[in-house]
């Protein structure tokens, strides 16, 4: 607390512990309103800059420009004028002479002798007006704050941790473990005091713990969880954050990283505030312990290799220290009463955040941003929260009319960030932010808007008041409220147990029905098919049947043109028998007329041997004369030509009827020949269709059509034969048609199993169904039941502090 009068605040640690400790807080001094003080602070610039500038052969020059407490951003695309002006509780100039920069325009004759390292840092920030530092607070029972902000690779670690151990130069400590340092001084001061003390009964005991936490992806995790410090676990942990050996992981590995965290959960006590329930305390004796805590950390602290830094703080770390003092002021059998006293300094290292990447590495930078951005709406709500407060005092005491409204809502639920530092940003605490910023031009966006927040945040004003002050309970009564708070706090775990049991088992819910109703839509679907199987089947079905249909009417029209070929043979029979009868008789009469020739030509050579003589007496006698005989040869020759003409053609059409005859014979035969062939193929298939062979194999679906030549198994194949003559020259089924009958009848037998199944899944998953509704309903009733018992355990707590 900051107080301008005569009280002398040298060696608070120590008095605090006299008798006239109540001096250096009088009752009016135990609650002040203190404002935030900001601290602006510009880095030097790091190698990797420095290698980029230089590469690029432009001027060493800084983007930033102090004078006083005053800091102006020069606009590198505005011949480096300054864009604003900024004036804080101190501008820090942390580069050093050994980097020489181009003098700027607007500042020429502004040469900074002063450059401020981290001891000076720490003096400045940690220390009031009075020369009372932090750990001084602490003795006091006054929380203290430290938050350091700005953007990626702006020197926030470096201020809050800087490098520390043995191996390190002191000057090179940052502000956490100075203040370990510090405290343990004083600490060990002060047990050397009381040690001295003759009555026991005035000695102080002095302890001190600390918790190292990161907020990370909106996710809190203990950095010094004991699990952490087994080696496999740890290996574990850095694999699933793609760490390998060196601790670093690239940025936007958020799956992985979540998966490896062990997430605890953020409370607010009505006393003490917000609280990390079930992270470690680790009690410490020394600053040696303390390093040893903030190495034990660090290690495991998620880091990243990004494009401004190689080992970017991904997270918000906060490193809390509280110092405990209790003494006892009587001794009786109902219990010890003791005098305690709590001051409480959290060091927050905010992350830092910067544009680019890819899907992933933004997701990371959108958790970062968003939990800074709760941080910044939170400090705006709770100034124009404030602003409205002396807006209406003001009125109040000048007599004008009281403004009236609503006063702002301050949202620290949106952030876990917030909800942790409620009390430091907006309840008991004194407050100090460092604002930091880098030279680099490139980054001067993002500088400006660390600026303007950062001067918004100082006309925060918070109350601060001991914490714990002449806190005298009796010691049963101490333990009965923690018995009572340990109960509360296990029921709540039970509680968030089962509600996550829940959670799950709903999901699970939501999972089955999900399933379920993708099982239902399946059934639907090979319904659906069995339908358009079933359709298919009645379809083939009407085709065998008019293929049988068609089968026995062309066989019933072979069987006629059978009958016809047969009465057409018989006719032509008949008819060659008649030729043959009438060739016979013209044999006959041909034989006839060549004997009646014979003796003709004997006649008429006899004729032609006689002499005038004879013919005279022949033709006086009136015999014929030998022209006569002649005329009559000749006609005798042309009747036996004619004879022979007519019985060529008879031979011809004899020939003609026996050609006939064979075709008919053989049509015949081929006829009969596929009148048998059709009646196996006919007995075959009355088979097929008795067994239900076909039937039960175009169930599968397989089959399009059955035509009256053959089966057509889809479009663009060809058709299949039903049936063919095998190796013992003797109708049967096709090989193919049966290969084709098998798959058919697979196939059917395939979608009845697919539908069996569906049905048995439908059925599990209705009974699973029921039994997670059965067990939410059982899990409701036990929160139900814990509910009662959680306002009962608070009802007994708030009489427990009544009795207090």
């Amino acid at each position: 607390m900051e107080f301008e009068d005569e009280v002398d605040y040298t060696d608070i640690h120590l008095k605090v512990g006299g008798d006239n400790a109540d001096a250096l807080l009088p009752l009016e001094r135990r609650a002040a309103i203190t404002q935030f003080r900001v601290f602006a602070r510009l880095r030097p610039f790091i190698p990797e800059e420095l290698e980029v500038i230089n590469k690029s052969g432009k001027e060493l020059r800084s983007t930033i420009e102090m004078e006083g407490n005053k800091t102006f951003p020069l606009d590198p695309d505005k011949n480096w004028a300054p864009s604003r002006e900024f004036e804080f509780d101190r501008s820090l100039w942390s580069i050093p002479k050994t980097q020489v920069l181009k003098p700027t325009p607007h500042f020429y004759n502004n040469i900074h002798e002063e450059c401020i390292n981290q001891e000076d840092m720490y003096n400045i920030a940690t220390r009031d007006a009075n020369g009372v530092s932090m750990v001084d607070n602490a003795f006091l029972g006054i929380n203290s704050c430290v938050l350091t902000y700005g953007q990626t690779s702006s020197g926030k670690t470096y201020t809050m941790m800087g490098k520390y151990g043995e191996e390190h130069p002191e000057e090179e400590k940052g502000i956490i473990p100075r203040v370990c340092g510090e405290l343990f001084t004083k600490v060990n001061e002060r047990r050397e005091m009381e040690a001295k003390k003759e009555d026991e009964s005035k000695r102080w005991e002095l302890d001190v713990d600390v918790t190292f936490v990161e907020i990370y992806l909106e996710k809190v995790r203990d950095l010094l969880d004991p699990e952490l410090r087994h080696k496999s676990h740890k290996q574990a942990v850095r694999a699933t954050l793609g760490q390998g050996t060196q601790g670093n992981a690239t940025a936007g590995d958020t799956s992985a990283a979540l998966a490896a965290m062990k997430e605890a959960k953020v409370r607010r006590d009505p006393y003490t505030g917000p609280f990390v329930e079930g992270i470690e305390h680790v009690p410490v004796k020394s600053w040696q312990d303390c390093v040893k805590v903030l190495e034990r950390g660090s290690k495991h602290r998620t880091t990243a290799q990004t494009t401004v830094h190689d080992n970017s703080s991904r997270s918000h770390a906060i490193f809390t220290v509280t110092l405990k003092q209790k003494r006892l002021l009587r001794a009786s059998r109902a219990g010890n009463e003791y005098e305690r006293r709590t001051g409480r300094i959290n060091l927050v290292d905010l992350a830092g955040s910067e544009r680019g990447g890819g899907t992933a590495y933004v997701t990371e930078s959108a958790a970062i941003n968003k939990s800074l951005m709760a941080l910044r709406r939170v400090i705006d709500s709770l100034c124009d929260r404030q602003n409205m407060i002396f807006d209406r005092q003001a009125a109040e005491l000048e007599g004008r009319p009281i403004p009236t409204g609503v006063l702002p809502h301050v949202p620290y639920n949106d952030s876990v960030l917030t909800r942790l530092l409620e009390d430091s940003i907006g309840g008991n605490s004194k407050t100090v932010m460092i604002a930091n910023m880098t030279p680099y031009w490139v980054f001067y966006e993002e500088t400006l808007r660390t600026l303007e927040w950062c001067q918004k945040a100082k006309k925060l004003m918070t109350v601060v008041q001991v914490v714990n002050e002449s806190d005298i309970v009796k010691e049963s009564m101490m333990g009965k409220r923690d018995q009572l708070t340990g109960a509360l706090q296990q029921t709540r775990t039970t509680v968030e147990g089962l509600s996550a049991e829940l959670a799950r088992r709903q999901k699970l819910i939501e999972n089955m029905t999900k399933k379920n109703d993708e099982a239902n839509a399946k059934i639907a679907e090979l319904k659906k098919e069995h339908e358009i199987h079933r359709e298919k089947k009645a379809a083939i079905t009407i085709q065998l049947a008019c293929y049988i249909h068609n089968f026995r009417m062309k066989k019933m029209r072979r069987r006629q043109q059978v009958l016809d070929a047969e009465g057409a043979a018989d006719a032509a029979k008949k008819e060659l028998e008649a030729l043959e009868s009438k060739h016979e008789t013209l044999v006959e009469t041909l034989m006839r007329h060549n004997v009646t020739m014979g003796r003709i030509k004997e006649k008429a050579n006899e004729v032609s041997g006689a002499t005038d003589e004879t013919i005279s007496k022949a033709q006086e006698a009136g015999a014929s004369t030998p022209e006569d005989l002649k005329k009559e040869l000749t006609e005798k020759q042309n009747s036996v030509a004619d004879k022979r003409s007519e019985l060529m053609k008879l031979q011809k059409q004899k020939e003609d009827a026996e050609a006939l005859l064979a075709a008919y014979q053989k049509e015949r035969e081929e006829r009969a020949k596929a009148a048998d062939s059709k009646r196996l193929k006919a007995i075959e298939m009355k088979k097929i269709m008795e067994a239900e062979i076909l039937g039960e194999a175009l169930e599968g679906g397989e089959y399009a059509s059955v035509l009256s030549e053959g089966v057509s198994i889809a479009p663009g194949r060809d058709k299949v034969s039903l049936f063919e003559v095998g190796p013992d020259d003797k109708w049967g089924p096709s090989m193919e048609f049966e290969d084709e009958l098998r798959k058919l009848k697979e196939a059917r037998e395939e979608a009845k199993q697919r539908l069996a199944r569906a049905e048995d899944a439908k059925e599990a998953a209705e009974r699973q169904k029921q039994k997670l509704r059965d067990q939410v309903a059982n899990e409701n009733s036990k929160i139900s039941s814990l509910d009662k018992n959680i306002i009962l355990l608070n009802k007994q707590i708030a009489d427990a502090g009544g009795c207090m």
